[in-house]
């Protein structure tokens, strides 16, 4: 049964990196089209944070999800916000020495939302907080993990076709953090 269950998680992550790989391709050649709905921004982040928590727990990484208690709706693409969302917890899992953190606040006056991903691991020096969003590049210190490297390329270009952005820094108490932030509803759009 163990065999199968493998099996099956390695299957599922060679049709997750084809797609990534083709939905990079696809943006690169700006033939990515994004499919606008009510999304409950909460849901989703906490669908693709729960995909992650038995690697977390495996790896003794201590994660919390801060979510508002009201929903937070956007008119977005869901499939590509999952996409991001899961990149960006994929990456704080895998790198991350004990601590993740997730958090969702939502600014409707300002017509946006963010999502901070936060992590312990090796932080990513000042100088290559926008070199880490480029295609294929390989951080010296996370020789250990590997990957395909552009999960991140993808992720920003995703949220720059929902006028978003995708930034990097490093908090006051050293730690990596990645910011989403996207509109609740893109310009000259209405909620269906």
């Amino acid at each position: 049964k163990e065999d199968v269950i493998t099996m099956e998680r390695n299957t599922n992550r060679l049709i997750a990196l084809v797609t990534q790989i083709l939905d990079f391709r696809q943006t690169e050649t700006k033939g990515f089209s994004l499919e606008f709905s009510n999304v409950n921004i909460g849901s989703l982040l906490n669908e693709a944070y729960l995909g992650f928590t038995a690697l977390a727990k495996k790896k003794k990484i201590d994660c919390n999800i801060s979510i508002p208690p009201a929903p937070v709706m956007a008119m977005a693409d869901e499939e590509a916000l999952y996409k991001i969302f899961s990149n960006l917890i994929s990456n704080a899992v895998k790198y991350g020495n004990s601590q993740l953190h997730i958090y969702l606040n939502a600014y409707p006056k300002q017509n946006f939302f963010t999502v901070d991903v936060v992590n312990d691991g090796p932080v990513i020096p000042e100088e290559l907080s926008e070199k880490i969003f480029e295609p294929f590049y390989p951080l010296k210190e996370n020789t250990k993990q590997k990957g395909t490297g552009i999960g991140l390329t993808l992720s920003r270009s995703l949220a720059t076709l929902h006028n978003g952005t995708l930034t990097f820094k490093i908090t006051e108490d050293h730690l990596n953090c990645f910011t989403l932030r996207i509109p609740l509803m893109p310009a000259g759009m209405e909620r269906k």
